[in-house]
């Protein structure tokens, strides 16, 4: 990582206010200090991201400049179509677009929603090589829900 990169990392993540080293310094202090489980280690050298500390990290996500709130609200706009369709709030659905859905929501690790899409997709109705994913999508997303 470049870095500007680390710098947003840390900042969207709460681990600084800014990259001046005296926020940076207070951070680190603040967080072996305060935090039952600290994302920082004092080491010889100066201090260093404790064990397990980057799972608990978000990198920031951006597409083409496009604002996080912005992409939050396009997915949860699919979503709750998904949801209303899978309600019965609307019909006229073609196939290949529940065929689409039920990948999105597999992506999404919503597999009670793949499930539920499968079972109303007509084979004969849906392009064959977007029925054949959907039907190996379906069968790991059975075994999610049933572990």
């Amino acid at each position: 990582m470049h870095p500007a990169e680390i710098a947003e990392v840390a900042i969207s993540n709460g681990l600084v206010r800014s990259t001046a080293p005296a926020s940076v310094n207070a951070a680190i202090w603040k967080e072996i200090r305060d935090s039952q489980t600290p994302r920082f280690e004092k080491t010889s050298g100066g201090y260093r991201l404790a064990n397990g500390a980057t799972a608990r990290l978000r990198a920031p996500v951006t597409d083409g400049g496009r604002d996080i709130s912005e992409l939050e609200r396009v997915l949860k706009k699919r979503l709750t179509e998904i949801r209303r369709f899978l309600r019965g709030d609307t019909v006229g659905i073609d196939a290949n677009t529940m065929c689409i859905w039920l990948e999105f929501c597999s992506l999404l690790e919503l597999y009670d929603e793949v499930v539920q899409l499968f079972g109303r997709i007509s084979e004969e109705a849906a392009d064959p090589f977007l029925y054949g994913r959907a039907r190996r999508l379906v069968r790991v997303s059975k075994m999610k829900v049933e572990s």
